[in-house]
């Protein structure tokens, strides 16, 4: 697959990234996320609205702060254990599901992620939740 060369028109680093006449960053070769440990020793700390979050194992509950608009957080539980829960409540705001129901909390039973994106900061847009054991639950 040949690479397509879209021109640069404002540089940012050099004249290896920078924007198109659309405002679109071009040039990187991809994003590198903050990634987060939230552990049982993190429940009393907002989790930030923002980069890749993973959750222990142990039953435990964190707060993860207000949406931001344009910004995108993937939460993920890697545990495969269906007898303890992780949960994550937004701090204010509401979160949508493809169905339009409103929630503010994720409950993840097992293993699974949610890819979550702010359009406000009241709202923010759950894209995808995926599980592979007994699921995700918004409410």
């Amino acid at each position: 697959m040949a690479d397509t060369v879209v021109p640069i028109l404002h540089s940012i680093y050099g004249r290896l990234v920078g924007t198109d006449k659309d405002g679109y960053i071009v040039g990187e070769k991809g994003a590198k996320h903050a990634i987060n440990a939230a552990t049982s020793a993190t429940t009393a700390t907002a989790l930030p609205f923002g980069g890749v979050i993973t959750l222990s194992t142990g039953d435990d509950t964190w707060n993860l702060d207000a949406p931001v608009p344009g910004v995108e957080v993937i939460i993920a539980r890697l545990s495969t254990s269906t007898g303890t829960t992780g949960t994550v409540t937004l701090a204010s705001g509401t979160i949508l599901s493809s169905t339009q129901a409103a929630a503010t909390t994720i409950t993840f039973t097992g293993a699974g992620h949610a890819h979550l994106v702010g359009v406000s900061t009241a709202v923010a847009v759950c894209l995808n939740k995926g599980s592979t054991l007994s699921g995700i639950v918004l409410s």
